[in-house]
């Protein structure tokens, strides 16, 4: 593989990728290099209800702001013309909280997919983040905000490649007294195992979300989402109890992803019971999807079955 003034050029079936050091901070990482993103080709989509509730941030708009941020974002570039590169898909929804209500804010919901379709054998690798916004926000400023989390984590997700599934799920586990650097590594783990949908990390992010540490919690959060594992449920549930309405909202949209009947039946005790209007009318829309999934896959089912 050739070489030149420290940077790894890589050739063939994956993109051209340049790189940096990266884990300097972490003890016990090898000094592993990072990539500089190539990005061919940026696709956005905007769920019906997004599209409707807010209709001051426009496909095209929202696409150009992305183009512009991942301009301008260190370590990525886009190349339209480029033969290798990755295509990256952002997925944009919404929760918006009850007409009538005073107060409370909407809530952003973007997923970014980072994807090689000519080396498949490298994986997807997901971003995903849920951000607040009011009426007379900035658009643009709310939307970057979901876009730095998102590809921040895709972008750690893509540049560690070189660590295993197992060697992941080992930086989960407790941090022994005197580990200072632990931290870090776990946070790291989080957002890859996430960013890979690992469901295999399911059991142990549920206890780091339930742990001591809020700001691991929040990661773990959004790493159930992404993997979108029903195992992960009761973890999700037990965080929610006694949260404030933004974090309640963002447990929906985890149960929402997870799907399944206990889903279904703790959304509606939330769209129902809750003393939040926006909580209610959050939980209503996340049941309805979750419905409309399970119904599909009984149809599916049944399809099958006659088949047979």
């Amino acid at each position: 593989m050739p070489k030149m003034h420290g940077k790894t050029i890589f050739t063939g079936a994956r993109c051209v990728i340049m790189f940096t050091l990266f884990c300097v901070s972490v003890v016990g990482c090898v000094d592993h290099e990072t990539r500089d993103v190539t990005v061919r080709k940026l696709l956005i989509d905007l769920s019906p209800g997004f599209e409707k509730g807010f209709p001051k941030a426009p496909k095209n708009d929202l696409r150009e702001m992305a183009n512009q941020y991942v301009h301008g974002k260190k370590a990525w570039q886009v190349l339209p013309n480029a033969q290798e590169g990755f295509i990256l898909r952002l997925s944009l929804d919404g929760i918006l909280r009850e007409p009538k209500q005073k107060g409370g804010k909407h809530l952003w919901v973007l997923t970014a997919r980072l994807q090689n379709p000519k080396d498949p054998s490298m994986g997807d690798f997901y971003g995903y983040a849920a951000v607040p916004y009011e009426d007379g926000d900035d658009t643009k400023d709310t939307f970057e905000s979901a876009l730095a989390q998102c590809l921040n984590q895709v972008e750690t997700a893509a540049n560690t490649v070189h660590e295993s599934t197992e060697t992941l799920l080992t930086w989960l586990k407790p941090i022994d007294e005197g580990e200072t650097f632990k931290g870090d590594k776990k946070r790291m783990a989080i957002r890859v195992l996430g960013a890979r949908k690992t469901k295999a990390a399911t059991g142990a992010l549920g206890e780091i979300l339930l742990g001591k540490d809020p700001a691991l919690a929040q990661e773990a959060l959004t790493a159930l989402t992404l993997i979108g594992d029903p195992e992960g449920l009761n973890p999700v549930f037990d965080y929610a109890e006694r949260k404030p309405s933004p974090v309640r909202k963002k447990a929906i949209m985890a149960a929402k992803a997870m799907g399944g009947r206990l889903a279904a039946a703790w959304l509606f005790t939330m769209s129902t019971g809750h003393e939040d209007a926006s909580v209610r009318h959050a939980a209503g829309s996340a049941l309805f999807s979750v419905e409309q999934a399970m119904a599909k896959t009984t149809e599916r089912k049944s399809i099958d079955g006659k088949k047979k």
